[in-house]
């Protein structure tokens, strides 16, 4: 099957327990080629992912058309594909091409809990593309990835992905650390929402210092960003403990280096 597009139509979904929607007719295409999703860590982008392919099924409207192939790839590296026993004993010209193109070892699929972060994320793309999927989506296929494991990926996605690709990235640069929001979820929220929850609370009490110990983990690229520009412009004095040398260059003044 091949499809022209793949449409979200008039959207209503309100999470089990909470006092309003977080999506409200929401109509959206997702035309062949790339579309990013962006957004806020707990905005809802898995969960309008989750409804495109028809995972959740929301209150109102509807997803056409309901008979596309989708391949889905989460955030979660843990999560093993549901088709990585085929994938392995799978050689057919595009199965190479796909394990070529991004790297993959003979004996990755035999292996997969003793895999890296980026090893794994790298096999859970290679399985969804093996599906030829009408559409692919990739729920943050940045997590765990270092930068070399990043650049033969992107690639592959161009060379290799179906005519829709719906992509959840990162967010604009802001907190958005709202605590009802947050609070009021019916779902635990999660450590980067809670880390800047606590960021915010403490920025908030306006201190003379502010002690920070890692402060960007757990957070997203942009929210390190909008950390970064907050803590710049804070007119107390800061002291960060961190490895985060690009937070670093953005946030502060003098850097101080321990050595042994």
């Amino acid at each position: 099957m091949s499809i022209t597009a793949l449409n979200l139509s008039h959207i209503t979904y309100t999470y089990p327990g909470a006092p309003e929607p977080i999506f409200e007719d929401v109509t959206v295409t997702f035309a062949p080629g790339w579309t990013a999703v962006l957004g806020d860590n707990g905005i809802g982008k898995s969960t309008l992912m989750h409804i495109a392919r028809g995972a959740l099924t929301p209150e109102r409207g509807q997803v056409s058309p309901s008979d596309a192939v989708i391949a889905f790839c989460p955030q979660d590296v843990a999560v093993v594909p549901a088709n990585l026993d085929d994938f392995a004993a799978d050689w057919s010209p595009e199965a190479i091409v796909i394990r070529a193109t991004l790297g993959i070892a003979d004996d990755w699929p035999f292996r997969y809990g003793t895999l890296s972060g980026g090893e794994r994320k790298r096999l859970q793309i290679a399985c969804a593309l093996a599906l030829q999927p009408d559409v692919l989506i990739l729920d943050e296929p940045t997590n765990h990835a270092d930068a070399p494991t990043r650049t033969p990926r992107s690639t592959s996605w161009r060379n290799s992905a179906p005519p829709t690709v719906a992509t959840c990235s990162q967010p604009w640069p802001q907190l958005n650390a709202d605590p009802d929001r947050i609070l009021a979820a019916s779902s635990e929220p999660s450590p980067g929402e809670l880390r800047k929850l606590l960021l915010c609370l403490g920025i908030t009490r306006h201190p003379h210092l502010i002690i920070m110990d890692e402060p960007t983990s757990h957070l997203d690229l942009y929210s390190r960003q909008a950390l970064a520009r907050a803590l710049a412009a804070y007119r107390g004095a800061v002291i960060v403990v961190s490895h985060d040398m690009p937070f670093l260059r953005e946030a502060v003044t003098q850097l101080w280096q321990v050595h042994v």
